[in-house]
């Protein structure tokens, strides 16, 4: 069985953590498509692949993500 995701969500910073990425708050939206026991194991619930983007912050960009037991 597969699953699609779809993930936005606001992350607030404190701290020193607001000085390196120059704001108190950014975006960061997911996009992933899961694929739930691709093959009999006990170790393995899940694996699949992603984007996530940022946005907000000093530290714009995205990212491909590898996703395993999510």
């Amino acid at each position: 069985m597969a699953k699609s995701a779809l993930e936005i969500e606001v992350a607030y910073l404190s701290g020193d953590a607001v000085a390196e990425f120059n704001t108190n708050h950014y975006y960061e939206a997911s996009v992933g498509y899961l694929i739930h026991r691709p093959f009999s194991s006990d170790l393995v619930d899940n694996i699949g692949i992603g984007l996530n983007f940022n946005y907000g912050s000093d530290f714009k960009g995205g990212a491909i993500v590898l996703y395993f037991n999510k």
